[in-house]
Parts: structure tokens; sequence; C-alpha cells
């Protein structure tokens, strides 16, 4: 993984969220028309990268938080509470679903959507619209929940 970098969890978080509800606007019913895919990848995958490192800065206390693009990485840099809370809610909004992709096989199988969906004119990129954008919405909520609503993050930033 990259250096430690340094940034504002607010800005972090409001970028986050920004790049999310383009991604959501990109869906019907959490599924995207095959003509959107790439900007839904794109916007998906760093709102979840942005949501992760604002996670890392909170934890961190210091606005620190690990450089890079891979989200598997970045997950494994939250605690461990942290992550039990995201797979929770990730869980949960699967719950109606028929098929459901496992949060481990999501990172593991489709680490940098962001990347990957930004350059498939190099090399052919997959992934699993409706699981990223659970993710993404996992990461948002615990946000919302634990330090959005628990701390201000005007003083953390």
């Amino acid at each position: 993984m990259d250096k430690k970098r340094t940034g504002n969890i607010g800005t972090c978080i409001i970028s986050g969220n920004q790049f999310l509800e383009v991604a959501e606007e990109l869906t019907t019913n959490d599924i995207c028309d095959v003509n959107r895919v790439r900007p839904f990848f794109v916007n998906a995958g760093l709102a979840s990268e942005l949501f992760l490192k604002a996670i890392q800065m909170y934890e961190h206390g210091d606005g620190t938080f690990s450089g890079g693009h891979n989200l598997d990485e970045l997950f494994d840099g939250i605690s461990k509470s942290a992550r039990d809370s995201i797979y929770l809610c990730y869980n949960a909004m699967y719950a109606e679903k028929s098929h459901k992709v496992k949060l481990d096989s999501l990172l593991s199988n489709y680490p940098c959507p962001f990347i990957k969906f930004r350059y498939t004119f190099e090399s052919p990129a997959e992934g699993n619209v409706c699981a990223l954008l659970y993710f993404a919405r996992s990461l948002r909520h615990y946000i919302e929940v634990n330090i959005e609503n628990g701390e201000s993050i005007a003083t953390r930033g």
C-alpha cells in the first residue's frame, strides 16, 4: 500500500457523497444501463475509495490515510469494528436479493473499479453494479452514523 497521506475529512466525505450521487443517478432500481457502466464504476469506485479514506482519517485522528486506489487494501486499513458494521449494513441491503455477492468476494475480485473502468481501452474490466453500489452505500451509512452524527467533521478535518 502507498505511504500515508494527509487530507481534510470533511472535504473527503463531501466528495464521496457527490461521486456516489452521480453513480446512483446512472442507475434505475440498482441496475445500470450498458451505456452508463463505465461512468458508474468510476464514480461508485471513487466514492467508495473516498469514504474508506475518510474513515481512516477519522480513526487515525490526525487526518492521515493510506494512499492508493485498492478498495480491498483500504478496507483492511480500517478498524475491525468499522469493518464489522459495514459488513452488517452491506448484508442487510442484500437480504431481499436472490443473487448475493459476498463483500470479501467483491473486494478481492474487483479491487480497483475507479482505475480499471477509466482505462478499459487498455484492458477489459469486470465488476458487479449492485454489489459496488451496496458497498458504497454501506460506507456512506457507516459515516453518517459514526462520524458525521458522532462528532463534528469540521473539528476533525
